[in-house]
């Protein structure tokens, strides 16, 4: 078997730019799901009754699937 070692090189430093794109994009989403935390919270004491309280439910799960999804690309970006 013989290899060709400047290919392999080359697809090495692509899976190297492709976590690095991962780990900027998982900085990202950590970032937004901040951003949606705190307008959960504005949006449930702007509006009274069961609307604010839905919309910082809303905003609240929006956070929630951020926040996850941030962590799990960070995570493959470190694989």
């Amino acid at each position: 078997v013989v290899l060709d070692h400047a290919r392999f090189a080359a697809k090495l430093d692509a899976i190297d730019a492709l976590a690095a794109e991962l780990a900027g994009l998982a900085a990202e989403l950590t970032g937004e799901a901040q951003l949606c935390r705190s307008t959960a919270v504005s949006l449930g004491t702007a509006v009274s009754g069961a609307t604010g309280e839905r919309a910082g439910a809303a905003g609240s799960g929006w956070a929630a699937v951020l926040e996850l999804l941030g962590q799990q690309t960070g995570a493959l970006a470190a694989t």
